[in-house]
């Protein structure tokens, strides 16, 4: 082992991030609200961590809302003004915002134009999106999706997921979405400005989209204000970089090592651009049958947080030298850009974005008309002056109004008691589920349980569990539907509202039959929206066998029914799913970005319903 790594892993010990905040739990609100102090122009709702632009509002054009987690500023709030978005939707940091807030969104600056929401290709964005997006469809509104998947790092994994692929980029699906998306908030937002139809912008973003590819690299992992030492073990070393990360500090496809930017360059391109876009972009002029006509692109030359500007002017100096030189005579550089689009926080790494303006014959027709786009100037708050004589913020801060709430003393409530023991169990075990997380994915399951936990906790003296169990259930789901966001956010809140629809309002009402009916319907309504199977490596492969394994002891002992033998069974069962479910390759959720890396490593959602079904069925066994 290296020295510098025999230094880094001891000076894990005392490890703490250091940020400039006041409290954890008040970062996104805080730093929404200073966004907002310089920008005259902008609406914040302050209970939905929604931006809008309120000059946008004014007229009745085609509207455009992205979001998904903070920590990539400006991404997205700060690309919410006249000319690109019309609002941001902000969840927690690296965690999607919760439908509830997106689907406010949309009613706020819905225009009869039509709304245009653009999406990173992340499991949680996609499942809250297409959840309020469906909500919107319901109502009769205009509302479609654009998904960006720009990745090209990972390109050659999840094969088992593109078996169905009718064409190239097709299989691709599984790709992340980076700094791409920043590409179209200026091209759609302008278009958006200059009144084009629902159906013309539509069209161009499709059309866009497949012709973007991105590559990350870093000299250090990305640090959240929540990260623990534990997180640190597997820094980058410092004489390695990382190819092909993910913008929440997930896993690359591989580490080599550093030297020089130039040699770095020279080896992104060559190795991995060259090789994983070979069909689709490099065929024209790496193989022996060339074309005479130049290939035209763009290029994004994106800080991914805590890179100084001097590095940004060599990385950028470097990559026309290459770019100049190696594809002299085959590649024609229409725009460049440089600067902070998409970041990580303070990750120490820069990406790369290709923008074929040739992919297909569309591109190449309207070419100009994408340009003209791309030139124009979008308002910004860059070196303006902030003059709070004219900036009356506080009248553009909106929150609803808090209802005088009942408390309930639930004296005789096993559930409230339950929930309230269960909550407290789980927050002392987020540093842990952060940690497993942060080995497979970006390290946050921990800190939207905790926030999920905290809610609950906050809420439950507010709920009447012995005569409304039922509503109960549904307000607790509702409660983390719209303050959770991430992947197991709406999932959880599915799987308690649905599962809630076959229990009674009156809690000592309802038996044994009644909550495995809870939980057979809640794990079928998780598995609809979470579209996972069997093998997955996901949090149904707890579910769904614990799930049959209640059934037919349901069945099987309906006159006899022992508490103590199923929570035997259960335990036992637990044991042995985690152990085969460690063998398995992930095929959903960020882990399945790991290539083959999770195999032998536990998966942090299975983890949390194996801790939550022993912790509940212990509970039931000491009453019993």
């Amino acid at each position: 082992m290296e020295m510098n790594n025999i230094i880094q892993i001891e000076s894990v010990i005392d490890f703490k991030p250091k940020f400039f905040i006041n409290k954890k739990e008040n970062i996104i609100h805080e730093s929404l609200i200073g966004n907002l102090y310089q920008n005259k122009d902008i609406l914040f709702y302050s209970d939905s961590n929604i931006l809008i632009d309120k000059s946008q509002l004014d007229t009745e054009k085609v509207r455009l809302i992205c979001g998904g987690g903070s920590g990539h500023e400006p991404s997205h709030s700060g690309f919410v003004m006249e000319g690109m978005l019309t609002a941001a939707v902000c969840g927690d940091i690296y965690s999607s915002p919760s439908y509830k807030n997106i689907q406010r969104a949309i009613d706020l600056v819905y225009s009869p134009k039509g709304l245009i929401i653009l999406v990173k290709n992340y499991g949680g964005d996609i499942i809250n999106f297409s959840l309020a997006i469906e909500l919107s469809k319901a109502q009769g509104k205009k509302v479609e999706i654009l998904i960006v998947d720009d990745d090209i790092s990972l390109s050659n994994l999840n094969k088992c997921q593109m078996e169905d692929s009718e064409n190239e980029k097709s299989n691709f699906s599984q790709r992340r979405g980076l700094c791409g998306i920043v590409y179209l908030y200026k091209i759609l937002g302008s278009m958006c400005k200059d009144n084009f139809s629902f159906e013309e912008i539509l069209q161009v973003g499709k059309n866009i989209i497949p012709s973007l590819y991105t590559l990350g690299v870093s000299l250090t992992s990305s640090v959240t204000p929540f990260s623990c030492k534990e997180d640190m073990i597997n820094e980058i070393s410092y004489s390695e970089c990382e190819i092909g990360l993910g913008i929440h500090g997930e896993k690359g496809k591989e580490r080599i090592k550093y030297k020089t930017i130039e040699e770095l360059i020279k080896y992104c391109f060559i190795n991995v651009f060259e090789v994983n876009m070979k069909k689709e972009f490099f065929d024209n002029f790496i193989s022996d049958k060339r074309v005479n006509e130049l290939k035209n692109i763009n290029i994004i030359i994106n800080n991914l947080g805590s890179c100084t500007d001097i590095e940004m002017n060599i990385i950028f100096y470097s990559l026309k030298k290459f770019i100049d030189k190696h594809y002299q005579g085959k590649m024609n550089v229409l725009r460049y850009f440089c600067g902070k689009f998409m970041t990580s926080l303070d990750m120490r790494g820069f990406s790369i974005t290709l923008c074929d303006m040739d992919y297909n014959e569309f591109m190449k027709v309207n070419k100009d008309k994408i340009l003209y786009h791309i030139d124009t100037k979008a308002k910004n708050n860059i070196f303006s002056s902030i003059d709070f004589t004219q900036n009356n913020f506080d009248n553009r801060i909106i929150a609803e109004e808090n209802l005088i709430k009942n408390t309930f003393e639930n004296k005789n409530s096993i559930l409230k008691n339950l929930l309230y023991s269960l909550c407290h169990s789980l927050i002392n075990q987020c540093d842990y589920l952060n940690h497993l997380d942060k080995e497979v994915a970006d390290g946050d399951l921990g800190i939207g349980i905790e926030k999920g936990c905290s809610i609950i906790l906050t809420n439950i003296n507010f709920l009447n569990f012995e005569e409304n169990l039922k509503t109960s259930f549904k307000k607790i789901g509702d409660f983390i539907a719209t303050n959770c966001g991430g992947t197991s956010g709406p999932l959880i809140a599915s799987f308690l509202i649905r599962g809630s629809d076959f229990l009674y309002e009156r809690e000592d009402l309802n038996t044994k039959e009644n909550w495995i009916s809870f939980f057979n319907e809640g794990t079928r309504m998780m598995q609809n929206l979470g579209k996972a199977k069997l093998n997955d490596k996901t949090m149904l492969d707890i579910l769904i066998p614990i799930n049959d394994l209640l059934l037919e002891f349901k069945i099987n002992n309906k006159e006899n029914f022992n508490i103590k033998d199923l929570v035997k069974t259960i335990n036992s069962s637990l044991d042995q799913l985690l152990e085969n479910i460690k063998k398995l390759k992930s095929k959903k959720g960020r882990s399945s970005y790991q290539g083959g890396k999770e195999v032998g490593k536990d998966d942090p959602g299975c983890i949390l319903v194996s801790i939550i079904i022993r912790f509940v069925i212990n509970f039931i066994e000491k009453l019993a």
